[in-house]
């Protein structure tokens, strides 16, 4: 089954395992390749870059504050960074890669979120898994449909995890 998983859903299975086991759910499903996610350049952009800016910042927010020295900060940066990227790397290999060339602008809360809708359109994925499915509510109020005509699902993560169990 084809998905697309959007970013938050990577930063909460790696950052916040104890309240999103839905998410790191959705990684094992990957990892199985019982669902394959659909990604283009600008997601792959948002996966590598986002994840590792947030994290970078926390971390050394909160170490300094508790008087860490540096080294310790960078050895645990390293750390964080390699558990990281293991995980990247695992989408990546088990993505399908698609170009797209739609532009259209359809969300108002985040226009961000207008690639992973255009992704879906022109992918003919009709699955966006996400955490703030408030952002896609436009999905269903413009009745936004892939390139063949599917109606566009958005499912947050305990949903597409119930569906998947059925």
């Amino acid at each position: 089954m084809e998905v697309i998983v959007d970013t938050n859903i990577l930063i909460d299975a790696i950052f916040d395992q104890l309240n999103c086991e839905d998410c790191w759910e959705i990684l094992h499903l990957i990892r199985k390749k019982d669902i394959t996610p659909i990604m283009s350049k600008g997601l792959l952009k948002e996966y590598i870059f986002i994840p590792s800016k947030v994290v970078i910042n926390a971390l050394i927010k909160t170490l300094n504050q508790k008087g860490f020295i540096d080294s310790v900060v960078e050895e645990l940066m390293a750390t964080l960074y390699d558990c990281y990227s293991d995980v990247c790397e695992m989408i990546i290999n088990n993505s399908k890669i698609v170009n797209v060339s739609s532009r259209g602008k359809f969300c108002i809360e985040d226009p961000e979120d207008n690639k992973i809708i255009n992704l879906a359109i022109d992918s003919d994925c009709p699955i966006i898994i996400t955490k703030n499915d408030r952002h896609f509510e436009c999905v269903y109020h413009k009745q936004i449909k892939t390139c063949t005509g599917k109606q566009i699902e958005i499912y947050n993560p305990n949903n597409f995890i119930n569906m998947m169990r059925r």
